[in-house]
């Protein structure tokens, strides 16, 4: 892994620094081993579904990880190392549509919705943009999906996914923090954050034209009665399996599983400097607690992805699919603050506990990667990955000091 390389370089020279230092009887040496348990909170909670049946993908979720520490100090100055590593920050949920779920609006689905002669209750809708909704509404000669309502039988189930690895590596230069109850120090240090969301959506497919007897999950079988190939591919959809077909409705030859997924991820990878501040409160023989903060200017490497996926099964096993990707770069703020405390249990031995929060702002987050998709005046589709999102870690750490 990059991240893993960079971390582990700046490592390797700290300690090749460290070594220099300890020629020196009045160096001293410490490292650090830390488990660390964090809760993330961000600003990507997104609405997945709307209507009678909302959801909206979590910004909650926990993981837990590690930190390695390493430094020394000789006379008014001293020079330290870290590489941290925090994975499985993730949340799930899953849920049934009671209702159905529209691929329109449901003022164009008043065929069968909130309208039509013998309309149902309220739908279901697809918050987040997606082409299903243009597939849905196009009016092709011979393929005219404005004269039909497609949607998903109310019982359709709902999986929601997302996650967010954290990867740092840091290396610091600074005042001795054993000559006075402060110190300063200056830095340079890489972060990679990882972040993706997901969610599939399964029910029965089915599509009821204008003169059709508009009761859900019945109809006669019209020229187009189902959502055609011709709507698909020119919604941007390409298929990648199946038969060039597109999905039929119940009255044709259903009924058709339809499995909506939804990806969205995103990779940030910044370098920048960082200014460290600390001070301790009390420093008495039986404990050391210290607050610290930290604060930094990054360069951002974004790399984005989006992915949309209709497949079909039982009737109709077509899979259509649609995706972009993209890279970007932008300037990125991190914030660290927290306390921690050392209860010595040896001359050489102590305990590290302690709590600390991190902020991340202008960084790219996955669940709002559909927001970057757009469309040029002449209709053609465009991706560009969004990086003005913010970031929340905060938890606590346990671990060992070591000095030498």
């Amino acid at each position: 892994m990059r991240v893993g390389g960079s971390g582990m370089r700046i490592a390797l020279a700290t300690v090749v620094l460290l070594s220099l230092l300890q020629t020196s009887v009045h160096a001293q040496m410490w490292a650090d081993a830390e488990w660390l348990y964090f809760a993330r909170l961000s600003g990507s909670n997104v609405p997945v579904i709307s209507g009678p049946n909302g959801f909206s993908t979590d910004n909650d979720g926990s993981g837990s990880g590690y930190r390695l520490s390493i430094g020394g100090h000789i006379g008014d100055f001293e020079i330290d190392a870290s590489f941290l590593n925090i994975e499985g920050l993730s949340s799930s949920s899953t849920g049934t549509l009671t209702s159905a779920l529209s691929f329109d609006t449901e003022a164009n689905n008043a065929i069968v919705f909130n309208g039509g002669a013998n309309g149902t209750a309220p739908a279901n809708t697809r918050a987040i943009s997606n082409a299903l909704f243009r597939a849905a509404t196009y009016a092709g000669a011979g393929d005219n999906e404005t004269l039909e309502a497609e949607f998903l039988l109310p019982g359709a189930t709902v999986a929601l996914q997302s996650y967010t690895d954290v990867r740092s590596g840091e290396i610091n230069f600074g005042t001795n923090r054993n000559l006075r109850p402060w110190r300063l120090g200056v830095g340079y240090r890489t972060w990679i954050v990882t972040d993706g969301t997901s969610s599939l959506i399964s029910g029965t497919f089915d599509a009821l034209d204008a003169d059709d007897a508009q009761t859900v999950g019945g109809g006669t079988n019209d020229a187009n009665d189902g959502l055609s190939h011709a709507a698909l591919t020119s919604a941007g959809y390409g298929l990648v399996a199946g038969g060039a077909d597109g999905f039929d409705a119940i009255a044709v030859g259903g009924p058709d599983t339809l499995r909506i997924f939804d990806s969205g991820y995103a990779r940030n990878e910044l370098h920048g400097a960082q200014l460290t501040g600390a001070y301790q409160l009390f420093p008495l023989e039986w404990l050391t607690l210290e607050v610290i903060g930290r604060a930094g200017l990054y360069y951002n490497n974004v790399q984005g992805s989006v992915l949309e996926q209709l497949a079909g099964s039982v009737n109709d096993d077509s899979i259509y699919q649609r995706a972009f990707s993209g890279k970007k770069s932008a300037a990125s703020f991190v914030g660290t603050l927290g306390f921690r405390g050392l209860f010595p249990i040896t001359d050489y031995i102590s305990v590290i506990a302690g709590y600390e929060a991190i902020f991340m702002g202008g960084v790219a987050l996955g669940s709002k990667q559909f927001e970057g998709i757009s469309t040029t005046p002449l209709g053609a589709e465009y991706y560009d990955p969004r990086s003005s999102n913010h970031l929340i870690l905060h938890g606590g750490n346990l671990g060992l000091q070591i000095t030498w």
